[in-house]
């Protein structure tokens, strides 16, 4: 059913001329035929407008003017008018309508006058009607030859406004006359109101989808477990390390079972998406594995495995060390190389010649001072010469402290008088030289393992300590010290929830463990990808033995204390997920979906006597922030690599990236990371970097990486790139290594949600804006038919 409104003019002079007008209609195109060279139908003191059809097929011309009451009224008291309508033959007919049936009702002496006229035609009908002299005021119809109607008017009262209506069932046209333009335009609107939708109407959907599109979806911080789809019945043992061992550009994990064997869980597209794939021994020695660190150790592009033991038959503590050599993109459990020293703790993997071949640096049983294992040749050197003893758990790094983008050597060492202390050793032309000493905080007693992150966001590395302000933990910190500064500041103090007392786990030395000894170790990882690096822990409940992983996110600082970083690390006490595992012992990230958005991984202890379980959280973060993810290679190949396989899987240590880039605000924004900067005692880093971007879009303006020299060269080892798009991974090749230049850089991308979000957003409202528009032209085409009769029929 469609309702229309239209202008209408009654002419007594007109009438009185007994001009006829002819009316086609044309389904709801109405339109009046007269002799263009007539025009005594008309009033002389009106203007004409004159326009033609575009329907008429005889190109004849329309004559239309505006309604005036005055002539409504004579219209009323003139005696008699005729008006004739029929079909054209040559039009199209749109709409069948139904016959007219017309009434009149008195409403009363108060608006001006005004009429409601209703009805329809049937295809080939004619309406026409006269006016006969009579007091009533009423209306009535007579059948007429089939096809139409004859409709009879009494005579009007002028006082009292005429309504003219049909019958509900058979209506399906409206007219309304108006008694000024004004108020013309005012019925017209209000008719077009009840036609078509409010503009609130309309546009508040529009408006809504908009304003939550572009809000997003809220940060959520829940944790999903999916152990089960990632391990299937395999979820057990000690992760000590991730690596690519077969080049497929999809992270593998290194896990220890029963204390002698290494299984390698390969990286799948089916369910179980780790499977257990390869597999190396050392139950003929009788060994008991304490560290994994994977490489390339003999420079030939693919993936090899250095493992430290504790031999059975030793009587000491020192540790052996194997190699197995990788061929093929897996590893020959019979071609290993058992090295001719043992070490007093597991050793630092580094790059200490520059040549982008992991070295093996540590105390060994030959020397006091640090030796190093050159890779390639695997020979024996002096690393450097130094007064200071080895700490023992060690935390030494191999990363850029000295901002000049070459891994410098950081040493976790004791003085004369057995107090802890830190040493800088800067690479200066390709050799090692002190740079700084400085002490452990005066508060702490345990000091635990040192991280490295760029906790502020200003684009240098900036060294965290976890430790202990009493020998049982019953008092724990997080100290923060700003590059250059020499300075310490506590980032995390309160470790109290709804009363209870958390703590770290203090470190208990044993000379032979049954198991792997884990010290107090923050892995550190940027879980809301906000350019903010977080942490997560093993607390342990202060008044009772259960122990769980918590995360620690790097948030605005609070608190007077740490005011000089303008950050600070707060625990979630109830992040779902995490608190479901019981008697963890280890926590730290890993990409699980290569996506670029860190997940958790969590040990915890109760599978068997000697070996944990595994347990795996997906993190379901989905403010839609941006990231950048890169890993450098080691470059001894490029196009001619054996076999034609890039060596994605060499872990190389070393690489110091930065970038720099403009956040959501306008400002500013610095990043920094190193790459697999410690290996010892679980340190479990990633062989890649993941550096949150917060949520702004934009592209990176430049991208630093930086790779060690060799010595005697003073030059260092840098490119830029340009532009970089988010939500991107990067993968490095510096070759040649001393032709930075002629780097390449392979760009991989990871779609965002909120592309998806935007693409069926966008559509749907092109769409929604695509009819509202069809409607509207299509009812504009109705309302301009029936205003032409309008203006006809009065």
């Amino acid at each position: 059913m469609r309702e229309v409104q239209g202008l209408g003019n009654g002419d007594q002079d007109g009438q009185e001329q007994g001009s006829k007008r002819n009316l086609l209609l044309s389904g709801a195109n109405l339109r009046t035929q007269v002799d263009p060279q007539d025009r005594s139908h008309l009033p002389p003191s009106r203007g004409l407008a004159e326009e033609h059809h575009p329907l008429y097929p005889g190109g004849g011309r329309l004559w239309s003017q505006a309604v005036k009451p005055e002539r409504l009224a004579r219209a009323r008291r003139s005696k008699s008018f005729q008006l004739t309508s029929a079909m054209s033959p040559s039009a199209p007919a749109i709409a069948q309508c139904p016959p007219p049936q017309l009434s009149v009702s008195e409403a009363g002496p108060a608006p001006p006058p005004r009429a409601t006229l209703s009805g329809g035609t049937t295809a080939g009908s004619e309406f026409w009607g006269r006016r006969r002299p009579s007091s009533s005021a009423s209306w009535s119809s007579e059948k007429q030859p089939q096809g139409s109607v004859r409709v009879q008017r009494g005579a009007a009262r002028e006082a009292a406004p005429r309504v003219f209506s049909r019958s509900a069932g058979q209506s399906h046209g409206a007219l309304r006359l108006p008694s000024s333009a004004a108020e013309a335009g005012r019925a017209e609107g209000a008719m077009a109101a009840g036609r078509l939708p409010s503009a609130r109407a309309v546009l508040a959907p529009l408006f809504l989808g908009l304003a939550l599109l572009s809000v997003g979806p809220a940060p959520a911080r829940a944790l999903h477990n999916v152990t089960a789809e990632l391990f299937g019945p395999e979820a057990w043992g000690t992760l000590a390390a991730f690596g690519d061992l077969n080049s497929d550009k999809q992270t593998d994990l290194f896990v220890l079972r029963e204390r002698n064997d290494l299984i390698v869980f390969l990286a799948d597209q089916s369910v179980p998406y780790f499977k257990p794939k390869v597999k190396v021994s050392l139950k003929t020695l009788s060994a008991l594995v304490t560290s994994v660190v994977p490489g390339d150790y003999d420079g030939d592009s693919q993936m090899d495995v250095l493992l430290t033991y504790f031999p059975q038959n030793h009587t000491n503590s020192e540790l052996g060390a194997v190699i197995f050599w990788g061929q093929n993109q897996t590893l020959d459990p019979k071609n290993m190389t058992i090295l001719n020293r043992t070490f007093h703790d597991q050793p630092l993997i580094m790059d200490f010649n520059g040549d982008l071949i992991p070295d093996v640096f540590g105390i060994t049983n030959e020397s006091s001072q640090p030796q190093i294992l050159l890779g390639g040749d695997l020979s024996w050197h002096p690393a450097l010469t130094t007064k200071s003893k080895m700490r023992d758990p060690h935390s030494h790094a191999f990363i850029d402290l000295t901002e000049d983008f070459t891994a410098d050597l950081f040493l976790t060492t004791l003085n004369a008088s057995n107090a802890f202390q830190f040493e800088i050793w800067e690479n200066l032309g390709g050799n090692f030289s002190i740079h700084s000493v400085f002490e452990k905080p005066k508060n702490l007693v345990v000091v635990g393992q040192s991280a490295f992150a760029d906790f502020d966001g200003d684009g240098h590395m900036d060294h965290l300590l976890p430790g202990c302000e009493d020998k049982d933990c019953q008092k724990s910190a997080i100290y923060l010290m700003r590059s250059g500064t020499g300075q310490w500041v506590p980032v995390l103090q309160d470790f109290s929830n709804k009363g209870t007392l958390w703590g770290f786990v203090p470190f208990v030395h044993e000379e032979q463990p049954t198991t792997i000894p884990i010290p107090l170790t923050l892995h550190i990882g940027d879980y809301n990808m906000d350019g903010y690096p977080d942490a997560l822990a093993i607390l342990k409940n202060t008044s009772g033995s259960n122990q769980q992983a918590f995360l620690l996110e790097n948030v605005p600082c609070n608190n007077a204390s740490c005011e000089e970083v303008h950050r600070m690390f707060k625990v979630y006490w109830d992040l779902a997920g995490l608190n479901l595992i019981k008697d963890a012992i280890v926590a730290t990230f890993f990409d699980i979906y290569e996506d670029g958005i860190l997940d958790i991984i969590v040990l915890s202890k109760g599978y068997t006597k000697n070996d944990v379980a595994i347990h795996t959280l997906k993190n379901n973060f989905e403010a839609d922030a941006y990231f950048v993810k890169v890993i450098v290679l080691s470059g001894l190949c490029s196009n001619d690599c054996p076999r034609k396989i890039t060596p994605f899987g060499v872990n190389q240590p070393g690489p110091y990236i930065m970038y720099t880039t403009v956040d959501a605000n306008g400002y500013l924004k610095n990043g920094s990371a190193g790459q697999l900067s410690q290996s010892a005692h679980l340190a479990l880093q990633l062989p890649y970097n993941v550096l949150g971007l917060g949520r702004s879009a934009n592209f990176l303006d430049h991208l630093f990486v930086g790779i060690p020299r060799p010595s005697g060269e003073k030059s260092i080892r840098k490119q830029e790139w340009t532009a970089i798009i988010p939500n991107s991974q990067l993968i490095v090749i510096p070759y040649p290594h001393n032709v930075p230049r002629s780097w390449s850089a392979k760009l991989y991308l990871t779609p965002s949600n909120i592309v998806l979000l935007t693409a069926v957003a966008l559509i749907g409202v092109c769409i929604f804006i695509l009819a509202i528009i069809a409607i509207l032209h299509w009812q504009e085409k109705v309302c301009f038919s029936i205003q032409t009769l309008v203006h006809l029929l009065w």
